[in-house]
C-alpha cells in the first residue's frame, strides 16, 4: 500500500511471514519474516533482504532465479 503512513493501518497482519515485499516499482525487496505489530506511533516490521537470502541459497548450490524471462513464443 503506498503510500504508507500513520492512518494507513496495520503494514501486515498474523500469517503474513514469508510474504515478498516489494518496492515502488514492483522488485522483490525481502520477504517478511515477522513483526511487533502496529501501535499509535509505530509499525514495525522485520524483512529479510531477497539479495542476502538469494547469496545464502547460491552459498548452498541452489541457483534460484526469482526474475525469469518469459521465453519468446513464435506464432
Amino acid at each position: 500500500m503506498l503510500p504508507h503512513t500513520s492512518k494507513s493501518g496495520a503494514f501486515s497482519e498474523d500469517g503474513d511471514s514469508g510474504a515478498a515485499v516489494i518496492n515502488g516499482w514492483g522488485v522483490v525487496v525481502g520477504i517478511l519474516t515477522g513483526g511487533g505489530g502496529s501501535s499509535k506511533v509505530s509499525d514495525c516490521m522485520y524483512v529479510t533482504p531477497i539479495a542476502f537470502l538469494l547469496e545464502c541459497l547460491e552459498a548452498l548450490g541452489f541457483h534460484a532465479n526469482i526474475f525469469p524471462v518469459a521465453a519468446d513464443v513464435v506464432v
